[in-house]
């Protein structure tokens, strides 16, 4: 079995962007790793547990002795890559709390979790810090170091804010229904695809979600469109991005946008920050599956 340790990333010991060629064998390594799915989707094992299919805003957290693998879906997989000492990892804890990470990762097999479009947005932008660096020097170390543990600590929060936000007496489809509405699980389905997938009626569906939540489950939907729209505007055409989310007059996605952000997308498109021009590698073409339990055929026995 392929063990890393901690001499094995020593010249990026805090983050890097990967792209995986064919193969990512089953391995374990000494220290933790969180791996959040940036673009495309991958299939992921973990200690001997179920395939799990991720996609953009999923993330893992691997422990010291965990046996995981990640397998690339799409020829346009990227995740990144966080790596905690254990030391590092033993002062969060103590920050945040030992029971929440005892009920967090210990406690189970498969460490999966997701971040919405708002908190993956925050982290890809606070992330950028560490792409253009190699092995850093004595100078910037402490301050890459400081961004390193404030960044891992925003994540494990995200995990928390999830927790609080299951609200008590309230069944757990709803909990899921209103947790998943502002990530990128749904943000491509329709409303009548979001309400047929929990198996109860429309009418009911949006009726007990707006007495629970005090918002109809289209604001928060179309909200979570309108976040993630917004970071293509940078790239394409304002009326083809407002086509892309399902606004065939683009006059309805300005009024949406408006009251969002407070802007008209033309607004927001001159006033934001171009996005990072960063070079990578070319893909490599992902293993030919056709479904998931192909997995196990290409992954270390």
């Amino acid at each position: 079995m392929l063990t890393y340790s901690e001499n094995d990333i020593k010249a990026t010991p805090f983050s890097k962007l990967s792209v995986f060629s064919y193969t990512n064998i089953l391995h374990k390594h000494t220290f933790y790793e969180i791996t959040i799915v940036l673009k495309g989707n991958a299939a992921s094992i973990i200690n001997n547990g179920n395939v799990r299919k991720l996609e953009r805003g999923d993330f893992i957290v691997i422990c010291p002795g965990d046996v995981h693998s990640i397998q690339p879906l799409t020829k346009d997989y990227l995740h990144r890559d966080f790596y905690i000492s254990t030391n590092k990892m033993y002062k969060i804890k103590k920050l945040m709390g030992e029971k929440f990470f005892q009920e967090t990762l210990n406690n189970k097999k498969e460490k999966y979790f997701f971040l919405n479009i708002d908190e993956l947005g925050l982290i890809e932008r606070k992330s950028e810090v560490f792409n253009l660096q190699s092995e850093p020097d004595e100078s910037t170390f402490d301050l890459l170091d400081t961004m390193h543990t404030a960044l891992v600590s925003e994540i494990f929060g995200c995990i928390l804010n999830k927790t609080l936000s299951i609200r008590k007496n309230v069944p757990q489809w709803l909990n899921n229904l209103y947790l998943h509405l502002t990530s990128f699980h749904y943000v491509n389905l329709s409303i009548d695809e979001i309400v047929k997938n929990t198996g109860y009626s429309h009418s009911y569906v949006c009726n007990i979600f707006k007495k629970i939540y005090n918002v109809t489950l289209k604001e928060c939907h179309t909200r979570s469109k309108i976040l993630l729209s917004a970071n293509m505007l940078g790239e394409e055409k304002i009326i083809d991005v407002a086509a892309a989310f399902g606004w065939e007059n683009p006059k309805n996605y300005t009024i949406a946008f408006k009251k969002v952000f407070g802007v008209t997308p033309n607004e927001y498109k001159k006033g934001s920050t171009p996005p990072h021009q960063q070079t990578r590698p070319l893909y490599s073409d992902p293993p030919k599956m056709e479904n998931l339990s192909d997995f196990e055929k290409i992954v270390e026995p």
